[in-house]
């Protein structure tokens, strides 16, 4: 019987080159499987004179006539009389000659064959040349292919492209006289030389196959015992396709105002080496479709050979469209990418690159050599040298573009601080380190917006160096105003700081280190206003604690910033007598209204506010912002107006305790807005010194009082002092400007004494407790000053509560009277008192409609009144 056999072949190797080039092969060095070549039917051998086996000539030659020679490598593929008895035929189906996939089938159609198929084969990126193959044989009785009576012998090659119908290549089969020979002109009779026992190379001419797959077929038929067949070292060759390479452009990042990152990706060489590759552009608007020497056209070379690539394009215009490409050249010519668009920025952007070192303001750190305007765009990316905005730099930007992996400080120390300022917006962290100078409170305000409260606290982002208690409280505290005195700042502990978020925008907190050194802040940076929503959720104790929550400078005041400033910006939110901001500066507050020098208030610097009622809103406008050079923790800078002052000093020995008068052409004697000062209202009941208003007063206590500079000889100032029972004061001042020959006297109206207190100082021990004004006074006069006054020369009166009044100042002169009279002159209570003391509270009646009142007070033949408002 005959048999077929399948011999499936894998590709081995796919390489690119201009020489011809074996693509596929297969010497049987190893056994058939899925991946490598099948046979069918399976190989056998009947140890007699049938076999299809893979061995060795040796092997092969205890079954054959004769020891075939020639192969390549160890092993050849043996073939005897695969049809006889016992064959694998026998076990399994084999094709006929007359199968549809067999071509130009034989004469006989029902004779059983053997077939030798390779796997499909690429051939899509090669030009092929040739097939070969080893191949003998031994024998004398091969009968010819078209045998019609006997069964023919024949080894037919076929080839299939890209899954269609088999074409016939190839054929050996009987030459007549019993041989096998190769047909050279395609009559089907073997007309070329015999084969023999040593392995012959024959070449197929495949140069006009084309197409994406190649799969091979060798159709065997042998029907008697001594016709033995060898084949070895089957071959494809052919030579690599070459074309032009295959690249793609690459979208446009990076796009900034003169600069932009444009590339592609070289995909295919061709087959043959890229030699250079790149981008060509052009505005749009001139050539959209841009190539090498276009009208123009910009080229930029980026190496060779397949890949991606990209580079940085400089020198392009503000708001532009332009047009590009991507390109790539081998031996064949140049491939060009498809055309892509971008338009620039209309602001230019300048990278920072830490080409030098890490220093801002040094231009050859910056894409752009040259430090960023207030109108450039600038991006911080992950660089060696993480730009530093050093102690005395002031640095201005448009946008700020922080990378995740970038980074941006801000420094400051004792003398100095830098500053930033970002014109449109900010996206990343930045961080700011501000110098605390020792170990005492500080009042603080985050520069950041993102900074964790329990990371700060404990120190993930910094030496922050916060103190903590015995009750595991940190030094970190929110002023909480609707607790009583003493306990309104409430400071974080290990318990709640965990959950207490991030520092709050422009709120004020209490900060102390366990040294001097620095708070590291981090996050992102406020860019527009900064809203500090101040409010009183029970009582009537209006203070809060805010703080500029900017990286630069906010002018304070006036002098600071005639146009626009903090406390000019706010002061409809707050109390008209503390129109001001009250800074800690370690041991007091101070105040800053527009009385005061130019004041900035550096990065982070806080400060409490009185509010005009429960519920106000403080605005820090983000447009006033600006940089300071040479202004440390104080953030005060002098004006050149000279005004005339004098500090009231008062000391018990222990403490020091100061009000302040300030003498202006544009202030009066009564309350004046903006320039005046109440006292910090915190509730204390130790020693202090304040004035009250020496025209309508209210019993208000100022710790400023802004008085008219010309009226030195005639203003009398109450002092508002609190002390205790036998407690010793020491009255004292310093005073600055004052015109020449003007004294400062101190009178106290419970001794009868006037004492000049400018070059001298003034003592007294107390024998009763005393809390407000009407016993001291202070005047400014040229001569000596007389106290020879009337009975109610020092006397005021004031509503200490709606149906309180309190009468000051009077000189003790046995009883004293006080009188209220409605409008029209209808007299409805009077009030009789001893005047020994020299302050005395006067309840008014419960019945007393609401209205406008005069009060009278009488003591002798003198008379004093006031209107007032009972609500």
């Amino acid at each position: 019987m005959k048999k077929q056999i399948l011999f499936i072949f894998i590709q081995l190797a796919v390489l690119t080159g201009y020489a011809q080039t074996t693509l596929y092969s297969e010497s049987f060095e190893a056994a058939p499987s899925g991946t490598t070549y099948t046979v069918q039917p399976s190989f056998f051998n009947d140890l007699g004179q049938d076999y299809l086996i893979r061995a060795t000539p040796a092997t092969a030659a205890a079954w054959t006539t004769s020891t075939y020679t020639g192969q390549n490598g160890s092993n050849i593929l043996a073939i005897e009389d695969v049809d006889g008895s016992g064959g694998p035929c026998d076990q399994e189906a084999c094709l006929l000659t007359g199968d549809s996939s067999i071509p130009n089938p034989p004469a006989r159609t029902d004779v059983e064959i053997a077939q030798i198929t390779t796997a499909s084969i690429t051939i899509s990126s090669h030009t092929l040349t040739s097939l070969k193959l080893l191949i003998g044989a031994t024998g004398s009785s091969y009968e010819l292919y078209n045998e019609t009576t006997a069964r023919p012998d024949y080894v037919q090659i076929t080839y299939s492209v890209d899954g269609g119908a088999y074409q016939q290549l190839g054929l050996f089969t009987g030459n007549g006289s019993g041989q096998l020979s190769q047909d050279t002109n395609g009559d089907d009779i073997g007309d070329g030389t015999a084969l023999g026992v040593a392995l012959t190379e024959f070449t197929f001419d495949i140069s006009g196959i084309s197409g994406s797959t190649l799969q091979i077929k060798i159709n065997i038929s042998s029907n008697a015992g001594n016709e033995e067949i060898a084949i070895d070292n089957l071959r494809v060759e052919g030579n690599a396709t070459t074309s032009t390479p295959t690249v793609a452009s690459t979208a446009a990042s990076n796009i900034y105002g003169t600069s932009a990152v444009l590339g592609g990706n070289v995909t295919a060489d061709g087959g043959a080496s890229v030699t250079t590759r790149g981008v060509v552009y052009a505005v749009t608007a001139t050539n959209a479709n841009p190539v090498i020497g276009g009208t123009g056209v910009t080229t930029d070379t980026n190496g060779s050979g397949t890949g991606t690539f990209s580079e940085t394009i400089s020198g392009l215009s503000l708001n532009t469209q332009y047009s590009f490409r991507a390109y790539a050249t081998n031996s064949q010519g140049t491939s060009y990418g498809n055309a892509l668009i971008f338009t620039t920025d209309a602001i230019d952007t300048n990278v920072f690159t830490g080409t030098t070192n890490s220093d801002w303001a040094t231009a050859g750190n910056w894409s752009l050599n040259s430090v960023p305007t207030g109108s450039q765009n600038v991006v911080i990316n992950n660089v060696t040298n993480d730009p530093v905005i050093s102690t005395t730099t002031g640095a201005t930007v448009n946008n700020l573009t922080v990378g995740a992996a970038g980074s941006l400080t801000v420094n400051s120390n004792a003398s100095h601080r830098g500053s930033l300022i970002v014109n449109g917006t900010a996206t990343g962290n930045i961080i700011y380190k501000r110098f605390i100078d020792d170990a005492n409170w500080h009042l603080v305000a985050a520069p950041v917006t993102s900074q964790g409260i329990n990371d700060f606290a404990t120190n993930v982002n910094g030496t922050n160096a916060i103190r903590t208690n015995g009750s595991n409280e940190y030094a970190i505290g929110t002023y909480d105003n609707t607790l009583g005195v003493g306990n309104r700042w409430v400071y974080y502990s290990t318990t709640t700081a965990p959950g207490a978020g991030n520092f709050v925008s422009g709120q004020g907190y209490s900060f102390s280190r366990s040294a001097a050194g620095e708070f590291t802040f981090e996050g992102t940076m406020a860019t527009s206003n900064v809203i500090a929503p101040l409010s009183t959720a029970s009582g009537t104790h209006y203070w809060s604690c805010i703080g500029n929550p900017y990286p630069s400078y906010l002018p304070a005041n006036n002098n600071a910033n005639a146009t626009t400033n903090v406390l000019g910006e706010n002061m409809s939110a707050l109390h008209a007598e503390h129109t001001a901001l009250y800074i800690w500066n370690g041991s007091a507050y101070t105040t800053v209204n527009h009385i005061s020098s130019a004041f900035q208030l550096a990065p982070g610097q806080a400060f409490v506010v009185r509010t005009r009622d429960a519920s106000e809103n403080f605005t820090f406008s983000e447009s006033i912002q600006n940089h300071q050079s040479g202004l440390g923790l104080s953030s005060r800078t002098s004006n050149n107006t000279i005004i005339p002052a004098i500090e009231v000093h008062l000391s018990n020995g222990t403490l020091d305790k100061v009000t302040t008068l300030k003498y202006s052409e544009n202030t009066t004697t009564g309350l004046d807005v903006g320039y005046d000062a109440g006292a910090f209202e915190a509730g204390s009941t130790g020693l202090s010194i304040n004035t009250h208003l020496v025209s309508d007063n209210r019993g208000v206590d100022f710790m400023l009082q802004c008085l008219p500079d010309t009226d030195y000889e005639t203003i009398v100032v109450p002092l508002s002092v609190k002390a205790s029972e036998n407690e010793t004061l020491t009255f004292s001042t310093v005073a600055d400007n004052l015109p020449e020959g003007i004294d400062v006297y101190l009178q106290d109206l419970a001794n009868h004494t006037v004492q000049k207190i400018n070059d001298d100082s003034y003592e007294v021990t107390l024998t009763d407790a005393i809390s407000g004004a009407g016993r001291f006074y202070l005047h400014t006069a040229q001569s000596t000053l007389s106290i020879e006054k009337g009975l109610l020369e020092y006397v005021d009166l004031y509503k200490t509560a709606n149906r309180t009044l309190r009468v000051t100042g009077l000189v003790h002169q046995g009883t004293a009277s006080l009188k209220v009279y409605t409008i029209s002159g209808r007299k409805v209570f009077v009030h009789h008192f001893d005047t020994r003391n020299l302050v005395h509270d006067v309840p008014l009646p419960d019945d007393l409609k609401r209205g406008i009142y005069f009060v009278q007070v009488i003591s002798g033949n003198e008379k004093h009144t006031k209107k007032i408002i009972i609500e």
